[in-house]
């Protein structure tokens, strides 16, 4: 997969899972994000993968779609180094995209989306984009293969 096409991937895509070193060991969690000019964005509140960011900025996030029915798959992985964003503006306007993208996403996702915990805790995390691969099936093989199965 090309690189535009990998990016083209991984801004479609509703689910992410964020790779962090957290000490001595990996940390992945699911993240929902925007991409906007080369630069992934997510807003996450106080814990494990925002404590491990400030200490490693380094990460990972990855995507995938698989179709059972067809037996496809694609998969996009970035990397980058995370930056919190101080600008209330753009983190305004961060919290405007995610809200567009994710508008059609189901109620409680935008119950919990819309709370009262929007704002003040939450930090917004730009990821510039420093590498993005992608493949999908049967790349290699040259027919699909189910994911775990050659």
């Amino acid at each position: 997969m090309t690189r535009d096409k990998a990016v083209e991937f991984l801004t479609a895509q509703l689910l992410g899972h964020l790779a962090v070193i957290d000490g001595d060991e990996p940390y992945v969690s699911p993240i929902s994000y925007v991409v906007a000019d080369g630069t992934l964005f997510f807003r996450t509140r106080p814990g494990r993968r925002l404590e491990a960011l400030k200490v490693n900025p380094r990460l990972c996030i990855e995507t995938s779609l698989v179709d059972d029915d067809a037996g496809m798959w694609a998969s996009v992985c970035a990397w980058g180094n995370a930056e919190i964003v101080e600008d209330s503006v753009v983190g305004g306007d961060v919290v405007s995209m995610l809200l567009d993208k994710y508008a059609d996403a189901s109620e409680p996702v935008l119950s919990y989306s819309r709370g009262p915990n929007l704002g003040t805790e939450a930090a917004i995390v730009a990821v510039p984009l420093d590498e993005v691969t992608g493949r999908v099936s049967g790349s290699e093989l040259g027919t699909h293969i189910r994911p775990g199965r050659l």
